[in-house]
């Protein structure tokens, strides 16, 4: 199992950068390809310079108390929609520019 990268390019600036595709995210992911985080496929689209590639274990990190986590994607059901450490939902209807 890699380590989870616990810098995380949205948090420089005081927490103030968002998606800009999906405003209610509650979770930013790592891309196992690239091993750099994003708010959704789009922003890495954006960003990088090749395709996304998924991986069966994701790491994630929680908006709301900035820790990070892991999750199987292969086993993932309803008990691994919320952060293991401080229970937020992170799957929900997506909210984004487009449907404001």
């Amino acid at each position: 199992m890699s380590s989870i990268v616990r810098w995380h390019p949205l948090r420089q600036t005081n927490n103030s950068i968002m998606c800009k595709h999906i405003t209610n995210a509650q979770v930013s992911f790592q891309a196992p390809c690239c091993k750099r985080w994003f708010d959704c496929s789009e922003c890495h689209f954006e960003m990088s310079s090749h395709r996304q590639q998924w991986a069966a274990e994701m790491a994630f990190l929680c908006k709301q108390c900035s820790k990070p986590f892991r999750k199987d994607m292969v086993t993932f059901d309803e008990e691994d929609e919320s952060c293991p450490h401080c229970t937020i939902g992170f799957i929900q209807p997506v909210i984004s520019v487009n449907n404001l």
